[in-house]
């Protein structure tokens, strides 16, 4: 009886490893040292996500709209937010490199996040689809009754972009709890 209940629970075990090695061959931690060093108010999770979502954890991804690297960011955004960071001498070629790319998408999203008076939702809106498409929608009534909160995203990508964000972030929120305690 006693071997028996040894021999189930090293299978059950063993499965729950392959298991956790399945999530997280899909949903990386990569980058750790540089999410943990520049997520400033956001949760991590928050940050796995987006990164998650862009690019799929591909530092030299770049998208049809010039975007690049792991928060897929565009050189307008890159520069301008180098600027506020005090980047001097930042060179566009260096979105390609995880710890400048995790550096300039974490602050811009806080920025975003700040802006929108600390709703993520609006943040990652425009962090999608842009700041100006963002605060046209919200004084537009067909997107906002009140000026403050979307019910509506006319850009399907848009849509797509946080329902697949919020999946990602329930996921690191799980992975990150159990598997290193953080909340």
């Amino acid at each position: 009886m006693r071997l028996r209940a040894i021999i189930f629970f090293a299978v059950l075990l063993s499965s729950s490893f392959a298991f956790a090695s399945a999530v997280l061959r899909y949903y990386p931690v990569n980058y750790s040292e540089y999410v943990n060093e520049n997520a400033g108010g956001l949760e991590r999770s928050v940050v796995y996500a987006v990164i998650h979502a862009e690019s799929k954890f591909r530092p030299d991804a770049v998208s049809k709209k010039g975007a690049v690297g792991l928060m897929q960011v565009t050189e307008a955004t890159a520069e301008w937010t180098a600027s506020l960071m005090g980047m001097d001498g930042f060179e566009i070629g260096r979105l390609t490199e995880p710890a400048v790319n995790i550096a300039i998408g974490c602050f811009f999203l806080n920025w975003l996040v700040d802006y929108y008076g600390g709703d993520l939702n609006l943040a990652l809106a425009a962090y999608n689809a842009g700041l100006g498409n963002v605060n046209r929608w919200l004084a537009d009534e067909n997107h906002s009754l009140e000026g403050t909160t979307l019910h509506s995203i006319p850009f399907r990508e848009t849509e797509q972009y946080l329902k697949r964000v919020r999946l990602n972030k329930r996921v690191y929120d799980a992975l990150l709890f159990f598997h290193w305690g953080i909340k």
